[in-house]
């Protein structure tokens, strides 16, 4: 048997920390997912949303600036479920630049939401937005005027030295799922949410192998499934064929991966419901980003706040 040759074992052992330290001195990439629960300002707009005092606007907008420096630590990327317009984005981002000196840009398109609730990002200056795009905006439920998604999926793409998709989703809920009038009907929709989700998701992994995504937001989706449709288990590529009433095919060819999973079982909620906690709030990755994965967790819920915690997951980026 031939003898390990000295210099080669040194090689290998320099080679080898070489690498680590090249590991551990990547940038690092932040991204927390709020729903900040009904984000109104205080003008008077269509539809059926509410108008906030010009106090309790500032109050809510001073809040959440607070809550970025503080408990986000600024992060690079913040995605937003419930907000009303691109207006509370940006009046937050010139308090984080006053304050802080940190700079964002405001991202957010307008929805279907009667309600006036839209998904949108605050992201980091130093990143480059390459592309914003509203998805499934037009999408019609059941070939009937009513949109598919009252706040459609916004998909953003952001570089620094590589670039990472972002799709920010907030589902339809689950309210009304067990009446009896409603909940055929309810399911359906919530179903084809998530199938149009999975085969754009299955689509992009197709056609861009190369890229990197990063499906975040409050997906109103339990984890094991509902009774009647398994919303996660879809867009992850996983359906369950045996436990929901309403059963989807399996969409997607390359699963994502569902990070949730990496948080301890007695951390692993973000809402709570008649005393109990709930998963709603997901952060799902393609399978190439899963050896950049640095840290998740979940927040505490701050009902001062929202009634959702946050996700925040922290990525090495080359």
């Amino acid at each position: 048997m031939k003898k390990p040759n000295l210099l080669h074992i040194l090689f290998t052992f320099l080679l080898f920390h070489c690498l680590n330290d090249a590991m551990a001195n990547q940038p690092l990439f932040k991204i927390v997912s709020q729903n900040l629960h009904q984000f109104y300002d205080d003008k008077r707009n269509a539809g059926k949303g509410k108008v906030l005092s010009a106090k309790k606007y500032n109050d809510r907008i001073n809040q959440l600036v607070e809550k970025i420096s503080s408990e986000f630590n600024l992060a690079d990327v913040i995605a937003f479920q419930e907000i009303e317009n691109i207006s509370i984005l940006q009046k937050v981002s010139v308090q984080l630049q006053k304050k802080y000196n940190t700079s964002y840009q405001s991202i957010l398109i307008e929805g279907n939401d009667i309600s006036g609730m839209d998904v949108g990002y605050l992201v980091n200056t130093n990143f480059k937005v390459e592309s914003v795009k509203a998805l499934f905006k037009n999408h019609t439920f059941k070939n009937s005027g009513e949109s598919l998604f009252s706040r459609p999926p916004l998909a953003i793409d952001v570089c620094l030295t590589e670039c990472l998709t972002i799709v920010n989703v907030h589902l339809r809920s689950m309210k009304g799922l067990k009446s009896k009038r409603l909940q055929k009907r309810i399911s359906l929709k919530r179903r084809l949410q998530a199938e149009t989700l999975a085969n754009w998701i299955d689509k992009f992994q197709r056609q861009l192998p190369e890229k990197k995504l990063i499906v975040v937001g409050d997906f109103n989706a339990l984890s094991p499934s509902d009774p009647y449709v398994d919303i996660m288990g879809t867009i992850i590529g996983k359906p369950d064929q045996s436990h929901p009433r309403w059963k989807s095919s399996d969409l997607i060819y390359t699963d994502l991966i569902n990070t949730s999973y990496l948080v301890s079982i007695d951390k692993r909620y973000s809402y709570r419901y008649k005393k109990a906690n709930q998963l709603l709030d997901y952060l799902l990755i393609s399978q190439n980003l899963q050896q950049s994965i640095k840290a998740i967790n979940y927040t505490s819920i701050d009902y001062k706040f929202s009634d959702h915690a946050a996700m925040k997951a922290t990525f090495a980026i080359r």
